[in-house]
C-alpha cells in the first residue's frame, strides 16, 4: 500500500534558493515581487526543473510554479530561518544544593517544634552560621547576594514542608 502524501515539501537545496529570493525581495510591493519572481523562474530554470521532476515523481499534481510563488510570497518572505519555530528561552543554570548542607537542614528541622518556616530559618542561620556562610559563598559564585540568599531560604522552606509531612 502506497503512503498518501498530503503536504509536498520542497527539497532543502531548492528551499534555500527560494528563501534567499524571498528575503531579498521581502520589502517589494506585490507587483514588483511578482515581476522579480518571473525573472527568478527564468534564472533558476534548471533548479526548478529538478524540483518539478522530484515533486511530480512524489505524486504532486498541482501547478509547481504557483506553489513556489505562494511559498515565497506568503511563507518565506518574512521568516527568519536561523531561528527555531519557537523562540526558545535560555534556561538558567541549575545550581544544586550541597548534600551535607541539606542534611544539616533536615537534622535541624527535627528539633524545631511549632515554629513558622521564617522563624525556623532565622534559628537555623544562627545555630549553623558557619555552614550557612559556606553555602552562601559556594552558591555566590553563580548568583548575586540576594539571589543566593533567596535560593538558600527557598531550599530551607522546601525541606521544612517536606519534613512536616
Amino acid at each position: 500500500m502506497d503512503k498518501i502524501i498530503y503536504r509536498f515539501k520542497f527539497s532543502e537545496e531548492f528551499l534555500d534558493i527560494l528563501v534567499e529570493f524571498s528575503t531579498i525581495h521581502q520589502h517589494d510591493k506585490s507587483k514588483v515581487f511578482k515581476e522579480a519572481f518571473e525573472l527568478f523562474v527564468e534564472k533558476e530554470e534548471e533548479a526548478i526543473a529538478l524540483e518539478r521532476e522530484r515533486l511530480e515523481n512524489a505524486g504532486y499534481k498541482g501547478d509547481i510554479i504557483e506553489k513556489m510563488y505562494k511559498s515565497a510570497r506568503y511563507y518565506f518572505k518574512n521568516k527568519d530561518r536561523s531561528e527555531d519555530k519557537v523562540n526558545c528561552k535560555k534556561r538558567r543554570v541549575y545550581i544544586k544544593q550541597n548534600k551535607e548542607f541539606i542534611e544539616i537542614i533536615d537534622r535541624n528541622l527535627m528539633f524545631v517544634a511549632d515554629l513558622k518556616p521564617s522563624e525556623a530559618f532565622e534559628e537555623f542561620k544562627e545555630k549553623n552560621k558557619q555552614c550557612f556562610e559556606d553555602e552562601c559563598l559556594r552558591i555566590g559564585e553563580y548568583l548575586d547576594k540576594q539571589q543566593t540568599y533567596n535560593k538558600i531560604k527557598k531550599t530551607f522552606k522546601n525541606r521544612y514542608f517536606l519534613n512536616r509531612n
